[in-house]
């Protein structure tokens, strides 16, 4: 979202909005054309084809760099249909004038504003082991046209957008659509069911990216009001509902990013928000929209499945047929996606680190595996009663045949004739036997009981 403003106050900024999506092998197939050779159809490209690769494969680790330009971990082989890969589209002039109503108490007022970048990144790893959908990530860059624009607008421009079902607040080709109404129509070209959306909460997370010309009085107020999406002034108001200053020092302290003089980020659940000075816009889209912004997508890509999976696997005393598969599923996902470290440079590592904090994704990782350790004793309790049942009934087996040759052997000892003899001599036998046996669990018992 770019800020022409007052050139003493906000010079540049885009927000990126990311969501996601399922989708199968066939709609991509059919909607987002990809084969060997780029380009890749008459509206999506490859990320690789603008020569992203080579930027990325000589400052990023090689598994961060095949996932996020080819989706193909470090493990895999070959490239499949099935490890599908990031596109992005090719022409967005057509989404260059678009508005916005802000809908607020006292007054409605609208923002241009147009869509700088679309992207959509395709996965492998299925959402549930019932279905054939894996996970898309969508994610579109704005930014503001207005003449003036204030922080105000930037904090209502977030606010509206990020609420998928706030209706008729984009204004395009003279219809209203919703948020979610637009990402289906225009984005992604085909609807979400509701229980994906749930991944995301009721919300859009946000990338955001604001230059300023000059250093603000007081990074952290902004980074605040802006990273929480709140009204701006918020965090020195002294009114009923404002935070306290222990909060919002504890907020700042944990997840706040400062290593140069000319910028500060504020990673939190929902947004990140970077409040820069003196960049040049062509610096801020290379460094910031087209580099670590794949940073946030792909630690949004780990929150999002594991969130799925944990939802699958809530009751763990409920043991589905599909329960080992999950558990196998996330074991491997794990080992291929939770990177300890993705460049060879101090900041990529520094902002994963610090977005993966914020989007608690250790925190699910280690109730996930928790939830692993618990599925494999049960797993092992249903194995070992299985077993324990199997040799009961080999047991009992041999028990019959012993009988059989007690019996025999009584008869043989006896002057009783064959026919006479059986069946009521083997029922005898039997009778004596389990009366015996009886005895003996029953003094067992006792026993136990008196100690």
């Amino acid at each position: 979202m770019q800020m022409n403003l007052q050139p003493s106050e906000i010079d540049t900024g885009f927000i990126t909005f990311c969501g996601i999506f399922p989708f199968s092998t066939d709609d991509f197939i059919d909607k987002y054309p990809c084969n060997s050779n780029a380009p890749y159809g008459d509206w999506w490209q490859h990320l690789m084809s603008n020569g992203s690769d080579f930027f990325f494969r000589t400052n990023y680790y090689p598994n961060f760099t095949n996932i996020i330009l080819s989706n193909k971990c470090a493990n895999q082989q070959s490239q499949e249909k099935e490890n599908l890969t990031h596109l992005y589209l090719k022409d967005v002039s057509a989404f260059s004038n678009l508005e916005l109503l802000v809908a607020k108490k006292d007054a409605s007022y609208k923002l241009t504003f147009r869509i700088t970048k679309i992207d959509i990144y395709f996965f492998s790893e299925k959402l549930s082991s019932y279905k054939k959908e894996r996970l898309g990530l969508y994610s579109f860059t704005t930014e503001l046209t207005c003449t003036a624009v204030t922080k105000e607008n930037i904090s209502d421009f977030i606010n509206v957008i990020r609420v998928f079902d706030r209706k008729d607040c984009i204004i395009f080709d003279n219809l209203s659509y919703s948020p979610l109404q637009f990402i289906e129509k225009f984005i992604i070209k085909k609807s979400i069911p509701y229980e994906y959306m749930l991944l995301l909460g009721n919300k859009l997370k946000s990338f955001t990216i604001i230059n300023l010309s000059q250093p603000p009085e007081n990074w952290d107020d902004i980074l605040y009001d802006i990273g929480t999406v709140s009204p701006i002034g918020t965090s020195k108001s002294d009114n009923f509902f404002a935070p306290s200053r222990e909060y919002i020092t504890q907020l700042i302290g944990e997840n706040k990013i400062s290593v140069f003089n000319n910028w500060s980020a504020l990673t939190l659940f929902d947004t990140f928000t970077c409040i820069l000075h003196g960049w040049k816009r062509e610096g801020l889209e290379q460094t910031w929209c087209e580099t670590y912004c794949l940073i946030y997508i792909h630690c949004l890509h780990l929150k999002f499945y594991l969130y799925a999976v944990n939802t699958e696997l809530a009751d763990i005393t409920e043991i589905k047929s599909n329960s080992n598969e999950l558990k196998n599923n996330f074991i491997e996902f794990v080992n291929d996606y939770n990177l300890m470290h993705l460049s060879y440079n101090f900041l990529p590592n520094l902002l994963y680190d610090k977005i993966r904090h914020s989007l608690e994704i250790q925190s699910e990782i280690e109730m996930m595996e928790k939830k692993v350790e618990r599925l494999d004793v049960i797993f092992n309790e249903q194995r070992e009663n299985r077993m324990n049942q199997f040799l009961t009934l080999l047991a009992l087996l041999s028990v019959g045949s012993v009988l059989w040759d007690v019996t025999e052997f009584i008869r043989s000892m006896s002057d009783i004739n064959e026919e006479k003899f059986y069946p009521w001599g083997s029922w005898i036998v039997l009778i004596i036997f389990m009366s015996g046996f009886s005895i003996y669990l029953f003094l067992k018992y006792i026993k136990k009981k008196t100690l």
